[in-house]
């Protein structure tokens, strides 16, 4: 299917697994969340927030691969996206965040991990990056299920 013959939003998964490469990466705007549905010139599909930053500049933040990422999925990430730019977060910031607090707990054994965690929740909230505490120990909870696992 060509981008040009899509009728409407949000896109049904036939129109996802449809959709063909075009000979450029090409958009296709999947609903009022500022979610966007990317197909690139070699055919690999993904999802893409866009979103203001702190700053006031326009910037994308990967929400995942499709089809291992459903549209479903997708669109709850564009929500909880849309909701930390509402909150005055960068969410790329917070993504690091995250990011940080998994790469902590696989690196350190459990029983250090703990006091990792609160270290990086004290210097967080004094770069002022996330003072949401409940984020941060959410993101923690992730990596140490990741760890366990």
């Amino acid at each position: 299917m060509k981008r040009k013959e899509i009728k409407r939003t949000p896109l049904a998964e036939t129109v996802l697994r449809s959709l063909e490469p075009d000979d450029k990466l090409y958009r296709v705007k999947d609903g009022p969340n500022q979610l966007h549905f990317t197909v690139a010139a070699n055919g690999s599909k993904r999802w893409e927030v866009r979103f203001k930053r702190p700053d006031g500049k326009w910037s994308w933040l990967g929400v995942g691969g499709y089809p291992a990422v459903s549209a479903r999925f997708a669109r709850k990430q564009a929500d909880l996206i849309q909701a930390q730019v509402s909150d005055g977060k960068d969410s790329r910031e917070v993504r690091r965040a995250e990011e940080a607090a998994k790469k902590a707990l696989i690196e350190h054994p459990f029983s250090e991990s703990c006091e990792l965690g609160a270290l990086a929740l004290a210097q967080l909230k004094k770069q002022s990056v996330c003072d949401d505490e409940q984020l941060v120990l959410a993101a923690l909870r992730g990596a140490a299920a990741l760890y366990k696992g």
